[in-house]
This record gives structure tokens, C-alpha cells and sequence, in this order.
């Protein structure tokens, strides 16, 4: 283990904190106390000369992470992180959120920044109140057709997210989870604020959650993201490589998504869990008037029921 192998080059910090795994909370609240010790020139000389060279950087990259987020990230529940966010807006809430958080890995970056716009988008302008009340628990009993019952309108509340992310759950119990996310996409023709969250968001969390069908969830919706943010013109251009071809380009980042699904890296119960709200998605679109785009989400789930 790194620790007890560099016990005489390395503060006696340093070993506890090696130990601890990388990026988890235990190792942030580490550095959170003992950051004065480990920030040392001589400990960053010391990591590079004792560890290969990608684990050291990720290391050092870790130590360059600003005081206050190291406070966000050694919580343990996303609630917990919400909440420090929501209670610190001016210190944590500024402008270069996205470089701050740089050198964590996506899996980390990408949720947090999410909740992190969300905080900002929803306060703008009359100071931060808190998300609507929400009974989380509800969100089970809901269906696609059923979750416009949660009253939230286009704004959708952080805790939400946080407990979307922080819930331990079976891929049968998030399926209402992932529908109300779908609903509260926002893919009209881009003009004004946004309403909800962004198709490249919803994609994050699906993507980031603790288990087994992350990856396959958010490989297919990140087909679903590319697909509805293509400006009218892109989307005709893929639709018409499709009518030629059966398939888009791979050049493109809609056409790579498609052929990552593909791939059949997505299990059959995922297919079934994302049959209802893709259907609701693309009836959504036509009711937009997106027919191109709706046809797009079709492709992306006939790929998807093809594996």
C-alpha cells in the first residue's frame, strides 16, 4: 500500500491519507484536517518521487481542490452536500465552479456541478429561499403519465436531485425517479432560461448514480442528450445520413452514442425500464413541433431494443 511504503519520505498525514481510497469522502475529510500538512512543497516532491506518475497526479490534482469544496465533497450524502451549498452561496457559488472542480474524476465533477447550477439557476436574482418541499417517497408510486401529480412546474427542487443521487435503490425502484427526470427535461427550441434540467444534466445523473446500470443508463441517454441538443438543421442532416445509411454517422457525437448502444453494453432490464419514458420523450417533441429530433429518440431507442 502507498502508505507504508513511504512512511520516511512522507508526513505522518500523508500515510492515513494515501490509505483512505481515492476521492471518497473519508479522504477529502482527511485533507479538510490535515491540509496545512500535506500541501507541502516537499510531500507534492515526495508523492511524485514514490508514486507512478497517473496515481501521483491525481494525488497532487486533489490537493489543488479549493478549501471549500474539500468541505462539500468529505459528506458523505449528496442531501448533506446540498444543504452546505445552499447555506455558503456566496463562497461556493462563484464564478469558476467548472475550473475549481477540474481535476475530479466525471463521475464526481459531472453530478456536482449539476447540483451546483441548479442552486444558482433557482436563486437568481431573489436570494436562496430552498427548493420546494418535496415528499421523496412519492416519487414511487409514480408513472410517466402520472408525475405532473408532484405539482412542481419547471422548476425542479435540488433536493430532488440529491436524493436521486443519494438513494440506494434497485433499478425497479429508480424507474419513477428516471421518468420524472425525462419529464423535466427541457427540450424546447432553445430560447430564454432554462426550464428544468438540460438533456446534457439529465444525462449526468442517470449516468453517475451507485450502481450496476449507471453506465448502461447513461450511455443511452447520453444518445438522448445529443440527439435533442442538435440545432434543427444538424438534426435533419443525421436524420438523412439515417435514411441512407441506417445509421448516423459515427463522426459525429450523436452517431458515437448510438454506436456505444449498440454495442449491447444495455441489459434487458434496462431496455424496459427506459421503453415508457423514451416514448413519452418523443411524443413531447412532435407536441413541440421537433419532428426531426423526435424522430431521432425513435432511432436511439429502436438501437437500443435492437441488442
Amino acid at each position: 500500500m502507498p502508505g507504508a511504503a513511504t512512511g520516511h519520505l512522507l508526513p505522518a498525514a500523508a500515510a492515513g491519507w494515501l490509505l483512505a481510497r481515492l476521492w471518497s469522502p473519508e479522504q477529502f475529510a482527511f485533507l479538510a484536517t490535515y491540509g496545512d500538512e500535506l500541501r507541502t512543497p516537499d510531500t507534492r516532491a515526495a508523492l511524485l518521487r514514490t508514486l507512478p506518475e497517473t496515481e501521483a497526479r491525481s494525488y497532487l490534482a486533489l490537493l489543488d481542490l479549493p478549501d471549500p469544496w474539500v468541505g462539500v465533497l468529505a459528506l458523505r450524502t449528496w442531501h448533506d452536500r446540498h444543504d452546505l451549498l445552499a447555506s455558503r452561496p456566496a463562497e461556493l457559488l462563484a464564478s469558476g465552479v467548472a475550473e475549481a472542480l477540474s481535476p475530479l474524476p466525471a463521475a464526481l465533477a459531472g453530478p456536482l456541478l449539476t447540483l451546483t447550477d441548479l442552486v444558482k439557476r433557482y436563486s437568481q436574482g431573489r436570494g436562496y429561499a430552498g427548493p420546494p418541499a418535496i415528499d421523496l417517497a412519492h416519487i414511487q408510486d409514480l408513472r410517466v403519465e402520472r408525475v405532473a401529480e408532484l405539482g412542481w412546474g419547471d422548476q425542479v427542487p435540488e433536493t430532488f436531485v440529491a436524493g436521486f443521487l443519494s438513494e440506494s435503490l434497485s433499478l425497479r425502484q429508480r424507474e419513477p425517479w428516471i421518468n420524472e427526470l425525462v419529464r423535466v427535461m427541457d427540450v424546447r427550441p432553445p430560447a430564454g432560461p432554462i426550464r428544468g434540467l438540460t438533456p446534457h444534466e439529465v444525462a449526468t445523473l442517470v449516468g453517475s448514480v451507485a450502481d450496476e446500470d449507471a453506465e448502461a443508463l447513461g450511455m443511452v441517454f447520453a444518445a438522448v442528450a445529443e440527439a435533442v441538443s442538435l440545432s434543427p438543421d444538424e438534426a435533419s442532416q443525421v436524420a438523412a445520413e439515417i435514411t441512407e445509411f441506417a445509421k448516423p454517422s459515427a463522426d459525429s457525437a450523436f452517431g458515437a452514442a448510438v454506436e456505444a448502444i449498440a454495442s449491447c453494453g444495455v441489459s434487458p432490464a434496462v431496455r424496459a425500464a427506459l421503453v415508457p419514458p423514451l416514448f413519452y420523450l418523443r411524443n413531447r417533441l412532435k407536441a413541440y413541433g421537433q419532428q426531426v429530433h423526435s424522430d431521432l429518440v425513435e432511432h436511439t431507442m429502436l438501437a437500443m431494443l435492437k441488442c
